[in-house]
């Protein structure tokens, strides 16, 4: 459960800023042709996304429950490692958003 927090906090932390960091390098006139381009690989995303961690959360759990694991505790390992997954995801998100904001704040001095 810890870990579906940090996800979800991590997400509604990042997201706005990136956006606003993202739209920052074009020029004003091309504002709504990247406001048009975020929103469309948003909606990408939160398609693929959900798709990605229920199979994972499926898959997860199939095999645990092939071992003779209970039925509620297979579905708590198929969670878990859905989860453990977003976390990588969002950690690695966060290294490469560290080097590009390094790389861009070298460039601008």
């Amino acid at each position: 459960m810890a870990l579906t927090v940090v996800v979800y906090a991590g997400v509604g932390l990042v997201l706005s800023p990136s956006q606003t960091a993202g739209l920052e390098t074009s020029p004003a006139a091309e504002h709504p042709h990247g406001t048009a381009l975020l929103n469309t690989w948003n909606m990408i995303a939160a398609s693929f996304g959900p798709s990605l961690f229920i199979g994972l959360l499926s898959s997860s759990s199939a095999v645990a429950g092939a071992t003779g694991v209970a039925a509620d505790v297979a579905q708590a390992i198929g969670f878990a490692a859905a989860v453990r997954v977003a976390a990588v995801i969002a950690v690695v998100g966060f290294a490469v958003s560290l080097v590009y904001a390094r790389r861009e704040s070298h460039m601008s001095h």
